[in-house]
C-alpha cells in the first residue's frame, strides 16, 4: 500500500496536468486514487499478484481516472475548452500509467525475488503419503528456486509415513483433523497427491477444504473428476490446477459490500415509521415481543441472531422446532399480513449493518435444520462459502420451504448462485423479490 500512495504522490507533483494549479484538486485526487486503488482490489493479497495482471488493473485505473477528470472539468468549467482538456487529461492517464505501473511492477518483483530465496512463503499442508505425494515433495525440493510452498507437515488418509531419506516432512495427523490443523497452523494452501485407488476419496477431500479458505492445489491426473472453475498453473514440470476459493471479482464484492450497507441504512432510515406502525400493530394484536432472534448459522458456519418481526404466537415451537406451513394456526393475523408481504423480514437489515448477512445471499438456516439436510445433502455447508442474504435464489425460484424434503431440493438454486455469483445476478434476484413482495407471494 505504501508503494501505491508514494507513487501516486510522486506521479501528482511530476505530472504537467492542470491539476497543480490547485494544491486543494491535488489532495482530492490523491484520495479519490487511493479510493480507486482500494475498490479495485490492489491492496488485496500482493504477495500472490501477479505482474501482468496488475499492469492490466494500472492501465483499467488510468482509464477511469482520466475519463473521471474530462467529464468532470467538461462539466464543471467551460464545455468550449473540451479539445485542450483532453489534451492535458491523456496526459495525465498516461503519465499514472507509466509512473504507479513501473511501481507496482518493479515492488512485485521484489515480492517474487523474496518468494523465490524463500524469504516469503505460505504455510502449506500435503495431503498423503504414498509414491505421488514423494514424487511431488522431491521435485518441488529440486528446484533452484522456491516456489511459495512453505511445507509445515502432511496428513495422511491411510496410516503410513513418508519413508523417502530425503524428505524430512512431520505428519501432522490424520485427514478427520483437518479443519483444526488448518487453524492452528494457519495453513494457507493445500496440495493434495493421492493415489489413484484413492480417487473415490476426492469428493469428500474438496467437500471438507471447501469449508475453510485455504487455496487447494491438485495434481493434473485427477482433473477429469472435479467440478467448477479451475486455474492452471505451471510452477514446474508438473502442472498444478487451483480452485478459486471466490470466482466474483474483488470490484463486484466490494461494491456488493458497499451497496449492502448503502441500502440497510437508507431503509433502516426512511422505512423507521413503518417500522414503528408495525411493531405496534404486532403488541396489539398479540402477546409477546414486536421482533424477536433466532440463532442461525452464517459464513464459515459461524452462528449469529437473525431478526425479524413475530409473526408467531408465543412458544409456537413448545413442542420442538418446526417449519411453517400453509394456513398454519401458529400465524398470528398480522404475521399472515407480514409473511405474504415478507416485511417480516425488514429487521434483517440490522444483521445486514452488523456484518452477519447480506442484502442477496442464501437463506440461512438454524442448526438443527441444516443437520437434517446434511443427511440427503452432505454439501449443504457448501452455502458457508459466502454470506447468508436477505433473499436469495433459492427464495425466488422455489419459495419457501415446509419441510426438509424441499429445503433439499431448493438448495440446488442456493448452490448455482454461489458458483456463479455476480452483481447481475444480484440485481436480477432482487427484481424477482420485488415482484413477489408487490404479488403478495410470500406465506
Amino acid at each position: 500500500m505504501c508503494v501505491d500512495l508514494l507513487a501516486a504522490l510522486f506521479f501528482l507533483f511530476s505530472t504537467k496536468s492542470i491539476l497543480k494549479e490547485n494544491l486543494f484538486l491535488v489532495f482530492i485526487t490523491f484520495i479519490l486514487l487511493v479510493l480507486l486503488y482500494a475498490f479495485t482490489g490492489t491492496y488485496a493479497q500482493f504477495t500472490r499478484k501477479s505482474r501482468f495482471k496488475e499492469l492490466i488493473r494500472t492501465f483499467n485505473q488510468s482509464i477511469i481516472i482520466t475519463l473521471f477528470y474530462i467529464w468532470l472539468f467538461t462539466t464543471i468549467k467551460d464545455s468550449n475548452l473540451f479539445s485542450v482538456y483532453l489534451e492535458e487529461f491523456l496526459n495525465f492517464g498516461l503519465c499514472h500509467l507509466l509512473i504507479v505501473g513501473f511501481c507496482r511492477l518493479l515492488f512485485l518483483t521484489w515480492i517474487k525475488r523474496q518468494i523465490q530465496k524463500g524469504s516469503i512463503g505460505f504455510n502449506t499442508i500435503l495431503i498423503g503419503n504414498n509414491v505421488k505425494a514423494k514424487q511431488l515433495l522431491e521435485e518441488i525440493q529440486s528446484q533452484p528456486k522456491k516456489l511459495g510452498f512453505k511445507f509445515i507437515g502432511y496428513v495422511y488418509l491411510n496410516d503410513g509415513t513418508l519413508d523417502s531419506p530425503a524428505i524430512n516432512l512431520p505428519k501432522l495427523g490424520s485427514f478427520d483433523e483437518i479443519h483444526q490443523l488448518i487453524k492452528d497452523q494457519e495453513v494457507e494452501e493445500v496440495i493434495i497427491a493421492i493415489e489413484s485407488k484413492q480417487h473415490h476419496q476426492l469428493k469428500n477431500i474438496l467437500s471438507q477444504l471447501e469449508q475453510t479458505e485455504v487455496i487447494i492445489n491438485i495434481i493434473p491426473d485427477i482433473y477429469d473428476i472435479i467440478s467448477g472453475f479451475v486455474k492452471l498453473n505451471y510452477l514446474f514440470s508438473i502442472p498444478l490446477i487451483t480452485l478459486h476459493p471466490d470466482n466474483m471479482p474483488f470490484w463486484q464484492r466490494s461494491l456488493k459490500k458497499i451497496l449492502d450497507y448503502s441500502i440497510a441504512i437508507t431503509v433502516l432510515t426512511l422505512f423507521s415509521p413503518v417500522f414503528l406502525v408495525i411493531y405496534v400493530l404486532i403488541k396489539l394484536d398479540s402477546k409477546g415481543p414486536g421482533i424477536y432472534q433466532q440463532e442461525r448459522i452464517g459464513k464459515d458456519g459461524k452462528p449469529f441472531n437473525i431478526y425479524k418481526f413475530r409473526t408467531m404466537f408465543v412458544d409456537a415451537e413448545k413442542n420442538g422446532p418446526s417449519l411453517s406451513k400453509s394456513n398454519d394456526p401458529r400465524v398470528t393475523r398480522i404475521g399472515k399480513i407480514l409473511r405474504k408481504t415478507r416485511l417480516d423480514e425488514l429487521p434483517q437489515f440490522i444483521n445486514i449493518l452488523k456484518g452477519d448477512m447480506a442484502l442477496v445471499g442464501p437463506r440461512p438456516e438454524r442448526a438443527y435444520y441444516i443437520h437434517e439436510i446434511e443427511k440427503e445433502a452432505p454439501h449443504y455447508h457448501y452455502l458457508h462459502k459466502v454470506l447468508p442474504g436477505i433473499t436469495s435464489w433459492g427464495q425466488v425460484k422455489f419459495g419457501y420451504a415446509e419441510n426438509v424434503e424441499q429445503m433439499v431440493k431448493r438448495l440446488t438454486f442456493d448452490i448455482i448462485y454461489v458458483e456463479n455469483r455476480s452483481l447481475a445476478l444480484d440485481l436480477k434476484i432482487l427484481l424477482y423479490t420485488i415482484i413477489i413482495v408487490l404479488q403478495g407471494r410470500g406465506k
